[in-house]
C-alpha cells in the first residue's frame, strides 16, 4: 500500500512538472509599476504567482519550468517596458508607460 502512494506520487510530479520559486531584479519603481508586471504574468501560461517589491525592484516568482522558463518571463517583462535582470526593456514598451513608471533622467 505504502509504495502504490510512493509510486503515485512520483507520477503526479512527472505529469504535472515542477513548481520553481526564482527571484529577478527589475527596474520597477512604483506601485504602478507593479500592477503592469504583475497583470502581464497572471496572463503568462506557466506563471503561478508573481510579487513585485516596488521599494527594491525584486520580483518573486513561481513557475512551472515544464510550461515556461526564467529567460521567457524575463522577456515579458522586457515587452511591457521594464528591465528584467540583463534583459533589457522594449523602447516602444517604455514610451507607453505612465510617466511615474519611468526613470528620471
Amino acid at each position: 500500500m505504502k509504495q502504490s502512494i510512493i509510486l503515485i506520487l512520483l507520477i503526479a510530479g512527472t505529469l504535472f512538472g515542477k513548481e520553481v520559486q526564482d527571484s529577478i531584479m527589475t527596474s520597477a519603481i512604483c506601485e504602478e509599476c507593479k500592477e503592469i508586471i504583475e497583470k502581464k504574468l497572471k496572463k503568462t501560461k506557466g506563471v503561478i504567482s508573481s510579487n513585485v517589491n516596488f521599494t527594491t525592484g525584486m520580483l518573486d516568482i513561481k513557475f512551472d519550468d515544464e510550461k515556461i522558463t526564467k529567460q521567457d518571463i524575463k522577456q515579458a517583462i522586457a515587452e511591457v517596458g521594464y528591465n528584467a535582470d540583463e534583459v533589457e526593456r522594449k523602447p516602444k514598451a517604455y514610451a507607453k508607460l505612465p510617466r511615474c513608471c519611468k526613470v528620471k533622467e
